[in-house]
């Protein structure tokens, strides 16, 4: 990085990047480490001994560091679940990937917090899930007894290849995970209409399931899961 200036941080850099909807009341800072902190109310500032290595992007005429090393800077400062929800979004909407947060987590090693981020990494490359609420769908039902396939299952509907979100391959059946953002447009519900009338051509059973499922209503997708399962058996 040119010039040692400091850089947006934390939730700051967060929220140039629009992952966090609400401006903090404290902004925070990246400080190259020969660098004494400003000092400023309402100003917090983080030194770091690798800030040459963080690559940056203009926002509206402010350098801020691109998304993987911006989740690394809020790292430190989020729980698990809202930290892993922000790998999410910011991999759905294709600001980096997660080689490029690992590779992030790598150049800036041994910053605070990035243990818990490299976890939010690995736990989201090993099942594949594309939103949070597949994810706590995924862990509720692991956690009732059931064990579905690791990852999405790919099948083909003679037309294209589809992938079922969570899948029991052996039974031919699965569970499709109809998140409030996946259905924000007309655009992404047809698609989503196509897809389930194209799984009609297979021999799968597919039950869908949104926050009510895996909140309120748990207890009955449950129960209809467990009768395909044992009618697939």
């Amino acid at each position: 990085m040119q010039w040692g200036i400091p850089l947006p941080w934390g939730w700051t850099a967060a929220w140039l990047w629009g992952l966090v909807s609400t401006l903090p009341t404290t902004v925070h800072l990246l400080i190259p480490e020969s660098r004494r902190s400003p000092g400023l109310n309402r100003v917090r500032g983080t030194r770091c001994r690798r800030f040459s290595r963080i690559t940056c992007q203009l926002i509206g005429g402010i350098r801020v560091p691109d998304p993987g090393f911006t989740l690394c800077g809020v790292a430190g400062l989020a729980d698990l679940p809202h930290l892993r929800g922000l790998v999410i979004d910011t991999r759905q909407r294709r600001l980096a990937t997660l080689s490029e947060v690992s590779a992030c987590c790598d150049a800036l090693s041994p910053l605070k917090g990035l243990p818990r981020l490299r976890r939010a990494v690995w736990q989201l490359d090993e099942s594949r899930c594309d939103s949070v609420l597949e994810w706590e769908l995924r862990r509720k039902l692991r956690a009732a007894g059931f064990r579905p396939d690791a990852r999405p299952a790919g099948v083909d509907t003679g037309a294209r290849t589809l992938h079922v979100d969570i899948p029991w391959s052996k039974h031919r059946v699965g569970v499709e995970v109809d998140g409030f953002a996946s259905h924000s447009s007309r655009a992404s519900l047809n698609t989503d209409i196509r897809r389930h009338n194209r799984m009609q051509r297979t021999d799968w059973r597919i039950l869908h399931a949104s926050w009510a499922q895996l909140d309120s209503e748990f207890e009955q997708l449950a129960a209809d899961l467990t009768w395909l399962l044992l009618q697939r058996s």
